[in-house]
């Protein structure tokens, strides 16, 4: 099973990345935290087969 630390820390950088460099955003700490959740939570509930 995958630790949630990990996974959180993997896609937060992920999200950075994408959101500085590619997209030339500026976002808070909170809206990225935010973000974050939304992704990893996604992720986790499809690596569990788990549906919307």
């Amino acid at each position: 099973m995958l630790d949630n630390s990990f996974v959180n820390k993997m896609i937060g950088r992920l999200i950075a990345q994408q959101v500085r460099q590619t997209d030339g955003l500026s976002l808070s700490l909170p809206e990225m935290q935010e973000i974050n959740h939304l992704v990893v939570k996604e992720y986790m509930n499809e690596y569990h087969g788990r549906t919307a």
